[in-house]
């Protein structure tokens, strides 16, 4: 049971959803957000990631809406990921690339 961001993150399950639907070879990534798509691409050719930190986070948010953790994990994991998301909003770096 999944009860931290960062085991949400770091777990084997998220990282193969994560290669399945947020990939630069994902039919969903090409179709849903073919900027994103391009960038990922250029940014693979210089071993980064390319996704901006608020698109990062959009894919830890739409992972945890798909687990059926129990609402207080789902709710605590919400909030640590809301309290990313403003850290990077205070310090203009939402929209920077990830690493």
């Amino acid at each position: 049971m999944i009860k931290t961001l960062e085991e949400l993150y770091q777990s084997e399950d998220f990282q193969a959803w994560d290669s399945d639907n947020r990939s630069p070879a994902s039919a969903c990534m090409i179709l849903e957000d073919p900027e994103r798509f391009d960038r990922i691409q250029e940014s693979a050719e210089y071993g980064c990631e390319g996704s901006t930190h608020q698109e990062i986070m959009g894919d830890w948010r739409a992972y945890l809406n798909e687990l059926n953790e129990n609402e207080a994990d789902h709710d605590a994991i919400n909030k640590e990921i809301d309290d990313c998301e403003e850290w990077h909003e205070k310090n203009g770096s939402l929209q920077n690339q990830g690493s």
